[in-house]
């Protein structure tokens, strides 16, 4: 999935195959800097242009990946690099969106309902998420309003120091 997708904001992919022993790689640029939630426990105030600058970055390289028809499913601060010395345009820093390994190309076929969500609890919508008595249908899962729901949880974190659903409101669902 992250093939398809050009954009300064999300980490390219330089090459991928067969190894000559049967294994599958994925060779991705090399990044200088640290994730989103390592910046986040290191800072207590920052000033709001810096912020403001990281989240329009994450959010013109989802777009660019929902242009490509890729739902990412798993937006979260860990997932979000600050790579430093990269910066174009005039930012000392770029944000660059990782880890596309649950990815969905919209084109692809569905399969059936199931009884789970996809990503990471605190980040995941509500809609997506489901009760033990609840199949999620697939649609709802790979619609790219997920993304904007994900990213609209970072900016939250960011501004407040807290993600604003903990597990205790699902408690339906294992995390051991």
């Amino acid at each position: 999935a992250i093939g398809r997708i050009v954009s300064p904001y999300v980490v390219h992919l330089l090459d991928h195959g067969l190894s000559a022993e049967g294994d599958l790689f994925m060779v991705l640029e090399l990044l200088k800097g640290c994730t989103l939630e390592s910046w986040l426990a290191s800072r207590r105030r920052e000033r709001l242009g810096p912020v403001l600058d990281i989240l329009e970055q994450v959010c013109l390289g989802i777009a660019s990946a929902h242009a490509a028809g890729v739902i990412h499913r798993d937006i979260k601060p860990s997932n979000i690099f600050l790579a430093q010395g990269s910066g174009d345009h005039g930012h000392t820093v770029t944000a660059k969106v990782l880890d596309f390994g649950i990815a969905r190309v919209v084109s692809a076929p569905l399969s059936a309902p199931r009884p789970c969500y996809i990503g990471t609890f605190h980040y995941v919508a509500p809609e997506a998420l489901a009760s033990p008595f609840d199949f999620i249908p697939e649609y709802v899962t790979n619609d790219p309003r997920l993304d904007v729901y994900s990213i609209g949880v970072v900016a939250y974190e960011i501004f407040c120091g807290t993600v604003p659903m903990e597990p205790s409101h699902a408690p339906w669902i294992n995390f051991e």
